[in-house]
């Protein structure tokens, strides 16, 4: 498999350490403190899957999510948290928001690497799907040009006779 382009996007600088030093050996690994800097960065880094922050100054994580996808709808994201009251809002909203996921700071190490494998296999099974798709749909067109290719013209004339005709498949 590929490396995936993950953005990680968290205010405080030793959970992006920490996060990239979790995925770095497997995927390659971008990170930005705070939303603008994520705007910044995802300008120039096709991520396939960002981690962010929900709670940040100036631009909470669902603000983000949102700017990140007026530019890539695509895009895949996992929230992060570290407020354990009211956690109940956010993991809503999260779901609301077409996140695959969301998690609580601390996390495991194991944890984390598990939901991004599962989220990639996800996307590049869905990837397939399209490309199937599109596949069929291209042969389905192919195999209906050739079918109308036998059948003869709509109408013909042998002397005073006229004959028409209307096929439906």
């Amino acid at each position: 498999m590929n490396p995936a382009r993950i953005l990680v996007v968290d205010d405080d600088p030793a959970m992006l350490r920490t996060v990239e030093r979790v995925l770095a050996p497997h995927h390659v690994v971008a990170s930005a403190e705070g939303g603008e800097a994520a705007l910044r960065q995802a300008a120039s880094f096709a991520a396939e899957l960002v981690i962010l922050d929900v709670h940040m100054p100036r631009m909470d994580g669902f603000e983000l999510l949102n700017r990140l996808r007026d530019a890539h709808p695509e895009l895949d994201a996992i929230f992060m948290t570290g407020v354990v009251h009211e956690l109940d809002e956010p993991l809503v909203r999260s779901i609301r928001e077409r996140a695959f996921y969301f998690i609580q700071k601390p996390f495991e190490r194991e944890l984390l690497l598990a939901l991004v494998e599962r989220c990639l296999e996800l996307r590049r099974l869905e990837g397939e799907n399209q490309m199937h798709l599109a596949r069929l749909r291209s042969e389905l067109a192919s195999a209906r040009t050739f079918q109308q290719g036998l059948l003869p013209a709509p109408s013909a004339r042998a002397g005073s006779l006229a004959v028409a005709w209307h096929y439906e498949p």
